[in-house]
């Protein structure tokens, strides 16, 4: 075989495994969005199901039943993340969410609301760890605060009690 040739397949052959190569970078990139993609989904739908189910919970505690309506948002909830953990298998902690979400193995909403606390501040720190540090210290000086007032009063746009006014309905 000439020089030529043998310049010319080894060419192809680098142009081969570099083709190679990038398909497998490329695909290892995808799964790597698609995985942050559901990681942040789930999350948000978690953090969405933890400020709905402590009225769950503080029914509970009260002795009283849970309002409908936050029952139903918490089930459409529990299923939105089902939902969501069936499309992309590759989300962490899928055993804890789940068993949170439908096992019927935890005692009372309160115990099921501590689990779903400790599992956001763990699955906080794999999505955005400084905005989980600072959600914490907000949410742990809020608890200090009304605890100090007896209110439960707040101001701050994100809290529950802020008013949410629907402009659909508007007319």
């Amino acid at each position: 075989m000439s020089d030529g040739w043998l310049g010319f397949l080894g060419g192809v052959l680098a142009a081969l495994i570099g083709g190679v190569i990038a398909s497998i970078v490329q695909r290892v990139n995808e799964h790597r969005k698609e995985k942050t993609a559901a990681r942040l989904s789930t999350y948000f739908l978690l953090l969405e199901l933890s400020q709905q189910y402590f009225w769950v919970a503080s029914a509970e505690i009260g002795g009283r039943p849970a309002p409908d309506s936050v029952l139903n948002t918490c089930h459409k909830l529990a299923w939105q993340i089902a939902d969501k953990l069936r499309q992309f298998d590759d989300v962490e902690h899928v055993e804890e969410i789940l068993t949170i979400l439908f096992s019927s193995s935890l005692p009372s909403a309160n115990e099921r609301a501590k689990r779903l606390d400790a599992l956001l501040n763990s699955y906080g720190n794999l999505v955005n760890p400084r905005y989980a540090k600072a959600i914490l210290k907000i949410s742990n000086n809020n608890i200090i605060d009304q605890m100090k007032q007896g209110t439960l009063k707040s101001n701050a746009p994100g809290a529950w009690r802020f008013p949410v006014i629907d402009k659909s309905q508007e007319s």
